[in-house]
């Protein structure tokens, strides 16, 4: 909610203030997830960065590392009742 107009950070931090006392007043378990979904499903195709890099002239030795950086990565979510893990494309 940052960077927005007519929006301010204490707005925000007082709307979060009631479930985080209420959860610690009931010593309840509290989860806070930020997620910028403009950002979140952002991706580019690992074969168009490699041609990108080929095409602007970074050396194989340096195209060849960052490939193998993004090979074979993989992810995982964790939750209380669940695992999932993913890999990334």
């Amino acid at each position: 909610m940052g960077f927005r107009n007519r929006f301010f950070t204490i707005d925000h931090l007082t709307a979060l203030n009631l479930p985080i006392e209420k959860c610690q007043e009931y010593n309840k378990k509290l989860y806070l997830a930020f997620i910028d979904y403009r950002k979140a499903f952002d991706s580019v195709k690992h074969e168009s960065v490699y041609k990108a890099m080929q095409n602007q002239g970074v050396p194989k030795t340096y195209r060849r590392v960052i490939k193998e950086i993004y090979a074979g990565l993989k992810s995982k979510t964790i939750t209380e009742i669940a695992r999932h893990e993913f890999e990334i494309k």
